[in-house]
């Protein structure tokens, strides 16, 4: 049984607003996600959107460490390994047109 702690805000002297603690609003939202049956179960690599996690804890659970050398950011291949990209856009845009100018 999924207990909860609501605050009831009151307008015009009538109850309209129950506040929860975050803990029980994502206890809330987990339950009706599985009654639903909709949303997927967020990848725990980048957490749900109410996770609220900072970037040094979507790092961790990539595995990524922080660039120490920027050539480790450069395209590793050569120029032929662009070949066709011109025309491969080209060839999309003209297929699929965004109807701007």
């Amino acid at each position: 049984m999924l207990e909860l702690h609501p605050e009831i805000l009151p307008k015009d002297g009538d109850p309209r607003f129950a506040v929860l603690p975050y803990d029980e609003f994502l206890q809330v939202l987990e339950v009706l996600r599985r009654l639903t049956g909709n949303g997927k179960e967020p990848d725990p690599r980048y957490g749900g959107f109410w996770d609220d996690l900072s970037v040094e804890e979507v790092a961790r659970r990539q595995g990524v460490k922080p660039v120490t050398d920027l050539s480790q950011l450069a395209w590793p291949y050569g120029p032929e390994d662009w070949d066709g990209f011109e025309e491969a856009v080209e060839k999309w845009r003209n297929e699929h047109p965004t109807g701007h100018n």
